[in-house]
């Protein structure tokens, strides 16, 4: 009878150990379901961090805009970087972070506002574009592999037809706000003066002229100052003054006083040299 009991006793022990080994369980399992539920990728969570952010952004320039009561909608335009700056380098990108945070705001407006579905989507499209950079887009070029037997100059063209492409659907689904005009190699943002480097700086401005941008064109100019806004004008084969039949570009006029060679022989208003101080004969230090 002493051993039954003993035995009967370590059954009862094991039972015991099963059965809070099993209530074990069912907590691990709850909490695993509740990782499934709450985990989700490192991309996933950074498009909800930044659409929030930039849909809060976006809401207080609309409030500006109403309270300055401006003519214009004024929209922030977050802009593609690098291709090793992370996520938002890439068209594709650009465009995910747009498309979210613009859903993002129409729902606050939704929310907070009460306002109509479609009037918050309307306003959120308005007031939330994306500024493209085509010198940092082109830096893409780095990371374009060459095909078996193709010449560094069939690569160029197919990477500039790829990069078109892309840039046609932002264009063509009304992501661009903002353009930003800068020349590389591809491979570095050097902001070369346009022209001097690889960019199709051309095709992006005749792209987005015939999708209907009607917004601002800013040339960046690095060191080269007025030099890459000239350049520009160069490239993009922009006409500066008509004072005869014959359309004149920056070109002809840049250093030459309109087809004069010579220095002019005097200065007025803010470029005259200061008179703070001048020789006894009065002659002034140029």
């Amino acid at each position: 009878m002493k051993y039954i009991n003993k035995f009967v006793d370590e059954v009862k022990n094991q039972v015991k150990y099963y059965e809070e080994g099993s209530i074990s369980y069912g907590k691990n399992e709850e909490e695993i379901k509740k990782e499934i539920t709450n985990i989700e990728t490192i991309k996933t969570y950074a498009l909800k961090k930044t659409a929030d952010t930039l849909s809060t952004a976006a809401i207080y320039a609309y409030d500006k805009e109403r309270a300055q009561k401006l003519e214009k909608p004024l929209f922030i335009a977050p802009e593609n970087l690098f291709p090793e700056g992370g996520f938002g380098g890439h068209p594709q990108d650009l465009k995910e972070i747009i498309v979210e945070t613009r859903e993002a705001m129409a729902k606050k407006l939704v929310e907070e506002r009460k306002m109509n579905p479609e009037e918050a989507n309307k306003i959120a499209q308005d007031h939330i574009k994306a500024t493209f950079d085509i010198g940092h887009a082109y830096t893409w070029r780095k990371f374009f592999q060459t095909k078996p037997g193709e010449s560094i100059e069939e690569t160029d063209k197919r990477f500039k037809d790829y990069l078109m492409s892309e840039i046609k659907k932002l264009s063509d689904e009304g992501i661009i706000g903002h353009v930003h005009l800068a020349d590389n190699f591809g491979y570095y943002d050097e902001h070369v003066t346009p022209g001097m480097g690889k960019a199709p700086i051309p095709e992006f401005v005749k792209q987005m002229q015939e999708s209907g941008f009607k917004g601002a064109m800013i040339t960046e100019p690095g060191s080269q100052d007025i030099q890459a806004m000239l350049g520009t004008w160069r490239i993009l084969n922009s006409p500066v003054y008509r004072i005869d039949l014959t359309s004149r570009s920056w070109t002809d006029v840049e250093g030459s006083y309109f087809g004069r060679t010579g220095s002019p022989n005097y200065i007025v208003g803010d470029y005259a040299p200061s008179e703070d101080w001048t020789l006894w004969s009065g002659a002034r230090l140029e």
